[in-house]
């Protein structure tokens, strides 16, 4: 059970044990807050399960099974200045228009099965169904959609001696198939602008959502020496994206397929226990979603076209996003702690990047879209770090934990951007814990957090503010593990900060209502009991 500032409540009770060959885990969960802005109270209850039973010593298998609710109010965007000086009021249209998102049940059901064939070799199937339906009614318009999908999975994977050296080499097939219900139906929620004179719950659109993603793989690793691993792979990838806008008129559907290919290389070797170093070559395939195709459209039903005026009318077609990336790094534990470091640089072609081209006003809704980018690169620095400061032994231990992101995503020789950075991502950011642990079970710690400023439009002309925070935790593990208890302390300085930011194309300067406020300062407590 935990609860704390602003409404904050969460419950959660499960079960799980091994009964011969069979075993089970079952979780039910629910929460709700009031929101740290007005406008954004939420509630959430679910269940996730699983089951596994090992018939033989070849053959086992298990289900999953998962179903959630929510329901979250919208508060929207506030400028720089809104969230320095109240920043927990909503957005005004949609304090107004009363916003929120609801997912009134979303299902997955999944098994996993294992055969293995032999010492050296197994196969693995898997299955997975997919329903998660949303009702959005967040402007002017009512808009309920549906997804649901199936996934399959088949993996042979076979460990052999090749040339002497150790082997281990992955064959596979997966795909994702979207239902034919894929799709949004619209409705006239707010009559106003296009709509006016329409009575609430008018249809306004039908439009689909359908595609598929297959891939086909194979992969391998393989002990070059001892020590030093090789792993390559190859996959080829089909994908299928399909939409069309159904109602009031039925226009051509917009139907793209594309094969695309992904390799990889990379060598490890682990010079000791203690410290391993790699390098990876690789190529990754993104492609968009159908509901990009829609949105991302600038072709509208014209006047005379009832309540569907001035809404997208057919989709448009959209490339899969591509990228060569190249990381090295190393990990190990040495005198001054047990440490991560990873290096990279990808450079993206055609790369989905979201933008809002339309800001909502009193009788329009926004218009968030995703669309292909000219090149751009993604490259930075990840590092962390545990180090033991002090073992005092009874008298308990204290141990400093760090962790720093450097992220320069920009564009590469864009047009009208130049090397401008990409919005919405912070280039510096640094997180630590100092925590001071007792062999009684009782601990306590103090923990910070650091972003630095971010652009918020493409054009980088406005910025939401670079920030810190600080924190403490204060808390209980019994020694037995069968029951805890802490207070954590949240953003004690109470900064007012931007959490998120939807970027936008170009602002010119201006102060726009792009940013999500970070959540004040709050206590939260919890207690844990575990019965064996």
């Amino acid at each position: 059970y935990e609860a704390g500032s602003r409404g904050y409540a969460q419950r959660e009770i499960s079960s799980g044990q091994v009964l011969g060959d069979a075993d089970y885990y079952i979780s039910l969960t629910d929460s709700e807050s009031d929101g740290y802005q007005q406008q954004s109270a939420g509630t959430g209850k679910g269940i996730a399960a699983n089951f596994g039973y090992r018939f033989n010593p070849q053959l086992e298998t298990r289900f999953y099974v998962r179903y959630r609710e929510t329901t979250n109010d919208t508060p929207g965007k506030l400028t720089r200045y809104q969230i320095s000086h109240d920043p927990r009021a909503a957005n005004s249209l949609n304090a107004a228009r009363d916003s929120k998102r609801l997912q009134p049940g979303s299902t997955w059901l999944a098994n996993k099965t294992t055969l293995q064939l032999d010492d050296n070799s197994r196969i693995e199937v898997g299955l997975a169904y997919h329903d998660y339906p949303m009702d959005l009614r967040e402007g002017t318009n009512r808009l309920k959609v549906a997804y649901t999908d199936i996934s399959g999975t088949l993996n042979y994977i076979r460990q052999d001696t090749l040339f002497g050296h150790d082997s281990k080499t992955t064959i596979g097939l997966r795909t994702t198939q979207a239902m034919p219900n894929n799709g949004a139906s619209e409705y006239v929620r707010i009559p106003v602008g296009n709509t006016a004179g329409y009575a609430p719950g008018t249809k306004t659109r039908d439009y689909s959502y359908l595609g598929s993603d297959t891939v086909l793989h194979i992969g391998n690793d393989l002990e070059l020496v001892p020590d030093l691993w090789l792993t390559t792979g190859l996959a080829a990838i089909y994908t299928r994206r399909e939409t069309q806008v159904t109602y009031p008129d039925g226009q051509a559907p917009l139907s793209q397929h594309d094969w695309d290919y992904a390799p990889r290389i990379g060598l490890r070797y682990d010079f000791t226990p203690q410290l391993q170093v790699y390098g990876n070559l690789s190529r990754s395939v993104e492609p968009p979603h159908a509901w990009s195709m829609i949105w991302g459209s600038n072709k509208y039903f014209g006047p005379g076209s009832g309540p569907a005026t001035g809404l997208q009318r057919e989709g448009v077609s959209l490339k899969n996003q591509t990228a060569t990336t190249l990381e090295v790094g190393g990990r190990g534990d040495a005198w001054f702690g047990q440490w991560d470091l990873a290096l990279y640089r990808s450079e993206v072609r055609h790369e989905l990047l979201t933008v809002e081209t339309q800001a909502q006003t009193p009788t329009s809704n926004a218009i968030v879209a995703e669309s292909n980018a000219s090149p751009t690169v993604h490259q930075g620095v990840e590092l962390s770090l545990l180090s033991p400061l002090w073992d005092g032994g009874r008298s308990g231990k204290l141990a400093l934990r760090q962790a720093y992101t450097f992220s320069d995503f920009h564009y590469r020789d864009d047009e009208r951007f130049g090397d401008n950075t990409l919005p919405g991502i912070p280039k510096h950011y640094y997180q630590a814990q100092l925590r001071y642990s007792h062999p009684t079970g009782f601990y306590t710690s103090l923990n910070t957090e650091h972003s630095s400023r971010v652009a918020v439009d493409y054009a980088n002309s406005y910025y939401a503010t670079a920030y810190t925070l600080l924190g403490a935790t204060f808390g209980y593990d019994a020694p037995q593990q069968d029951w805890q208890a802490w207070v954590d302390l949240r953003n004690l300085t109470n900064r007012r900060y931007a959490n998120t930011v939807t970027p936008g194309y170009n602002d010119n300067g201006l102060d726009a209502a792009r940013s999500t406020p970070g959540d004040g300062r709050g206590i939260y407590t919890g207690v844990s009991w575990s019965w064996r």
